[in-house]
């Protein structure tokens, strides 16, 4: 193991020298996980409605700097999500403008923010498998839901 991944094993956010995929990782699992937030509690009504224009915008700001960051530095994805990554925000970004001002559109792209609550699973999964701490500190946790013979994380501790 380099200096740059146990560097990048101590912490979620890291001052060491990460690769681009392990910086736009966890960049998105902040950013996203922010939004994901922000976007339940107004998916259940928990958020006033004056506040729409600005969460969608904060939306449309996080696609299109993500946008920029997979064009600009075509290793901070998996090389076969990227075409895909980059045509859904180039999508986004087009029908953004048609949707500001208009809330019935605004919050319909809201919902369309599933697709980032997607994105945010796969991401948490990857940097799991690649932060073997992250992974002990998740695995050490008892499971309350089955017996723990039939845990899948303790068998794979065994």
């Amino acid at each position: 193991m380099t200096d740059g991944d146990a560097a990048c094993d101590s912490s979620l956010v890291t001052k060491a020298v990460c690769s681009n995929l392990d910086w736009h990782d966890r960049w998105n699992l902040l950013a996203i996980g922010g939004l994901n937030v922000a976007h339940c509690a107004w998916w259940c009504s928990l958020l006033p409605e004056h506040l729409l224009s600005a969460l969608f915008c904060a939306d449309v700001g996080y696609i299109c700097g993500d946008l920029a960051w997979i064009a600009l530095v075509p290793g901070c994805v998996p090389p076969g999500a990227r075409p895909t990554l980059l045509l859904h925000h180039v999508l986004t970004c087009c029908c953004a403008p048609v949707a500001m001002g208009r809330p019935v559109l605004m919050a319909h792209l809201l919902r369309a923010w599933i697709v980032e609550l997607h994105s945010w699973n796969h991401i948490a999964a990857r940097q799991l498998v690649r932060t073997p701490r992250l992974r002990k500190v998740l695995q050490a946790r008892p499971c309350v839901c089955t017996p723990c013979h039939l845990c899948p994380l303790v068998a794979t501790r065994r």
